[in-house]
């Protein structure tokens, strides 16, 4: 599996341990082969003007008519918005999909 750098390590150690708005909002999305949700929530403290933290989970790929779990090893991303933040998310894993594709 492949590493994908959407963030630097201090801010994913950071997303990691922040308290968190007890909601968090969760998105449900597929990409080629692979199915996997977004979890997004608002720190309650703001990292260079990002309130917004997202990070893709639950991942897995489909192989025929069963789901494998895999492990892209994505960094949470930091937004200022929900909508970037889902979209930063997403294009990490567009990129990581496709190198799997490339690698195949």
């Amino acid at each position: 599996m492949g590493n994908v750098a959407t963030s630097p390590a201090r801010d994913d150690d950071l997303c990691a341990h922040l308290q968190r708005d007890p909601m968090i909002t969760c998105y449900s999305r597929r990409v080629s082969d692979y199915l996997y949700d977004i979890e997004i929530d608002e720190t309650t403290r703001v990292v260079h003007a990002q309130r917004f933290c997202a990070r893709a989970v639950n991942i897995v790929r489909l192989e025929s008519g069963h789901t494998v779990s895999v492990d892209p090893d994505l960094s949470c991303v930091f937004s200022s918005t929900r909508h970037e933040a889902v979209s930063k998310i997403e294009a990490a894993l567009a990129v990581w999909v496709n190198a799997q594709k490339g690698s195949s």
